[in-house]
């Protein structure tokens, strides 16, 4: 896998010397030991430092790192080879390096070609709002829009709108007792609701790395029923969520309603009752349970209601070993071979807080939570470690159908964390660029798009092969038709700014000027075409997951359904380019953009009933389609 991994600071500690410690007969200690504390060296990598782990220091990359397909940054100079006198020179030059970089940051003017001052932070500040895709709220904001909904329900709150009694319409209960329950949950049913978790929800986040524990447990529900433990509130989350998961290729997803639907919400009901007494503690099951019931929310559209669960699972995570202070520090690979038994990370934790810090991101953005801000570059960067995968000993309970589902669920786990590290750094890049002096933002933009685009080509060819995207698309499984969703959105962030730049300068009949220059307005119109071109094989790349119901059905909703309104808003530029008084520059649409809208809104139809901003989002659709397609 590509390098999708951030650099990371290495902090060197000092100590200083007590005067106890000079030379036993009073006289002073050496000039160097008294003034200028001597550092250890460190020969691990900064990516095996972080996981504590044994670094082979090969060059140019470690075992681990070309393994993963990390950066591998590895200290550059031995200080321990220093005398004093050099380490002190070599931290005041780091202080001075600091002081230089704080004071770039401070814009100076630029002159533009009339010879007049601009101030650059402000236009960078103007601009800032098209570097990020918008919600679709915010898109639906856009002034093109603005007279062809007829009214205005897009400025309603997205989480007050998930809150509205019609989204709580599921949370009905349902009657069925403890103990009608652990009748249902006989040994058989429970073997085909732990084979469903296993295939179809749990090998999109591994998080149960001990799947023959977790049938013990199941065993020992059915044999003594359902009490108030953790591991009983564990079971029947999984119960809820085997008995409406399905395989990508089925078609018979659990709809509103039906018999399977109201069981698995049962299951839920009861696990939600024991989640409260979970609360007084933070181990790693607590942590499974509350991620659990959150992917379990987003499966049934409670949006809101799983970030909650995503927040408290991260919650039980910050308490673990790992990423406590008092965990050891295993820093270099010195100290760490002279342990006779080295501490070992827990990859259940590791995964847990991987999972939980990834889920909750990703709803806070899309919630636009009050006082949660997510567009700044320490928010944007995902955790720098690799969760390291369970190892199955020789002779363990495990059989070959577990190893087999356990190594692919692995491999496709990785894989979209490397993606989303990559994604993170992308937009941490763009929210932090600043124009070259003389140019604009987009130019300096449009110089840097080739050397992103080269890092997106080269992480898909480092792909394994068991998540290679090198197959036909309708050979696709789950995982790969997550992977290609997710590898989608990053092109969407790439050519987000190129596109939304390009259309507000066609909308505003040469008040906005694309260029003076005719290499950067081509190109410019390229990378614009690109990112419609992206919309478009969105909407038809998503279109055999549009009925599958999983946790990540609703943000597909949301992706989908931005990308339906971009190509819309294309389309009224185009229109106004043809008529009477057409704009000077061309913008051309892909084929089949028709088409795909019209997919957006089937999607929509069909989760409108359990969807509240589908619901709301349909007849916007329809309409805007209608004024601008219509004949």
């Amino acid at each position: 896998m590509s390098s999708s991994s951030h650099t990371l600071m290495t902090d060197f500690g000092e100590t200083a010397i007590p005067s106890s410690e000079r030379s036993g007969n009073g006289r002073p200690a050496p000039r160097g030991r008294a003034a200028y504390p001597r550092r250890r060296a460190v020969k691990a990598c900064q990516t095996c430092r972080a996981r504590r782990t044994k670094c082979d220091n090969a060059k140019p990359s470690c075992s681990f790192c070309l393994k993963v397909g990390a950066q591998c940054v590895q200290s550059s100079v031995d200080l321990s080879s220093f005398d004093p006198a050099s380490l002190r020179i070599l931290e005041r030059l780091d202080e001075l390096e600091e002081v230089v970089k704080a004071t770039a940051n401070q814009e100076e003017p630029a002159v533009s070609a009339a010879g007049d001052y601009v101030n650059v932070s402000i236009a960078v500040d103007e601009e800032k709002g098209n570097l990020s895709p918008g919600t679709v709220e915010e898109v639906l904001q856009w002034p093109c829009f603005q007279g062809l909904l007829g009214t205005q329900p897009y400025q309603k709150n997205l989480l007050s709108m998930l809150r509205s009694p019609t989204a709580a319409s599921t949370s009905s209960t349902v009657g069925s007792s403890p103990a009608s329950i652990a009748y249902e949950l006989e040994p058989r049913t429970m073997n085909t609701l732990l084979d469903n978790f296993f295939q179809y929800c749990h090998v999109k986040n591994p998080i149960l790395t001990n799947e023959p524990a977790v049938r013990r447990m199941a065993v020992e529900l059915c044999l003594h029923g359902v009490d108030w433990s953790a591991q009983s509130c564990l079971i029947l989350l999984v119960c809820a969520l085997g008995t409406i998961s399905t395989s990508f290729e089925s078609s018979g997803s659990a709809s509103l309603g039906d018999a399977r639907f109201l069981r698995s919400l049962s299951y839920f009901q009861h696990a939600q009752k024991r989640l409260g007494s979970l609360m007084d503690t933070a181990g790693v099951i607590e942590a499974q349970c509350m991620f659990l019931a959150g992917v379990y929310s987003m499966c049934i559209f409670r949006i809101s209601s799983a970030w909650r669960y995503f927040s408290q699972a991260l919650a039980c995570c910050q308490e673990f070993e790992f990423i406590t202070n008092d965990a050891p520090e295993w820093s270099d690979t010195e100290a760490f071979e002279t342990q006779q038994n080295p501490p070992q990370l827990s990859t259940a934790e590791q995964v847990m807080y991987w999972s939980s810090w990834k889920s909750e991101r990703e709803n806070r953005k899309e919630l636009k939570l009050h006082d949660f801000e997510w567009l700044s570059e320490k928010k944007l960067l995902y955790p720098s470690f690799f969760p390291t995968p369970p190892q199955i000993l020789p002779g363990s309970e495990a059989d070959e159908l577990q190893v087999e589902r356990q190594s692919k669920s692995w491999y496709f786990y990785l894989t979209e964390i490397s993606l989303h590290r990559l994604a993170a750094r992308t937009a941490a890049e763009l929210m932090n660029v600043r124009p070259l002096q003389g140019t604009s933002l987009i130019e300096t933009l449009i110089g840097n798009v080739s050397d992103r685009e080269g890092e997106i080509e080269q992480w898909v060819r480092s792909l394994a092969p068991i998540v290679s995207l090198d197959t036909a698309y309708d050979e696709d499984d789950v995982a790969k038709f997550v992977i290609r969703g997710h590898l989608i959105n990053l092109y969407e962030l790439l050519y987000w700014p190129f596109l939304v730049t390009y259309l507000e300068a066609l909308e505003s009949n040469g008040s906005k000027s694309i260029s003076n220059k005719v290499a950067v307005a081509a190109r410019h119109r390229e990378l614009a075409e690109l990112a419609l071109f992206k919309h478009v094989e969105r909407l038809q790349r998503n279109r055999p997951g549009f009925y599958h119901r999983h946790h990540g059905t609703w943000f597909m909703i949301r992706t989908c359904t931005r990308s339906a309104l971009v190509l819309l808003r294309a389309a009224l530029v185009v229109h106004q380019q043809s008529g009477p008084s057409p704009s000077r520059s061309n913008l051309t649409l892909p084929n089949d953009w028709q088409q795909a809208v019209l997919g957006a809104i089937e999607l929509n139809r069909h989760w409108a009933e359990e969807a509240v901003d589908a619901q709301e989002r349909l007849p916007q659709l329809e309409r805007l389609w209608h004024r601008v397609c219509a004949p």
